[in-house]
């Protein structure tokens, strides 16, 4: 486990940030797969893409956060089981 402890991350902030990344990454999983399923008409299309945008928006924001604390992708269970596969 690759952790940068800096002083102003915690071990409380690094969870923090851990939680919120993996909380981003199912958001964008439920987004992705509905912008997928959706064909009934343009406007639920449309609001699923922008959902989607905005969910991704969300993960780059709380990845961008986890790592300035030094969080690897080796210290989620969940992002190390979708990204890093073996």
């Amino acid at each position: 486990m690759k952790r940068y402890i800096t002083e102003t991350s915690t071990e409380d902030n690094i969870n923090k940030a851990i939680k919120k990344l993996e909380e981003a990454f199912r958001t964008y999983k439920i987004s992705e797969i509905y912008a997928n399923d959706v064909i009934d008409d343009y406007g639920k299309k449309k609001i699923a893409h922008l959902r989607l945008e905005f969910a991704k928006h969300e993960l780059v924001q709380a990845w961008e956060e986890a790592a300035q604390l030094g969080v690897d992708m080796e210290d989620s269970e969940l992002l190390k089981q979708t990204f890093l596969k073996k």
